[in-house]
């Protein structure tokens, strides 16, 4: 794999699911976008993962509201360190990166079956 475009993951647009952010969602939104442009520059890069720890739960928050979007980055957070020995490497910017999409730890979506309407 030679980066993140070589893997497909995304879902066509007309299939994507938009949910409307509420103002908690929102808020941690901000505070993300906070962390990014002010805190990261001055602490440094320390997450091995792609997209990045605040990127990703940018996406989730923005994707599925505040609760699974709080849930899908405590749970990106507990198993970082581990997801090495399950996921594709990825070479961004000329690093090697662990690739951890959102769209990879939508569980409870891949595991539904659509039933027949009657």
């Amino acid at each position: 794999m030679r980066g993140p475009w070589d893997w497909p993951t995304e879902r066509p647009a007309a299939q994507k699911k938009q949910v409307k952010p509420t103002a908690a969602a929102s808020f941690f939104t901000s505070m993300l976008t906070f962390f990014q442009r002010v805190i990261s520059p001055v602490d440094g890069d320390r997450c091995p993962s792609y997209p990045t720890c605040a990127a990703y739960s940018k996406e989730a928050y923005e994707k599925h509201g505040a609760l699974i979007g709080t849930f899908m980055t405590v749970d990106r957070l507990f198993h970082e360190a581990s997801e090495a020995k399950f996921s594709p490497t990825v070479e961004v910017y000329g690093v090697p990166r662990i690739y951890d999409p959102v769209s990879a730890n939508e569980y409870w979506k891949k595991n539904r079956k659509e039933q027949p309407a009657e």
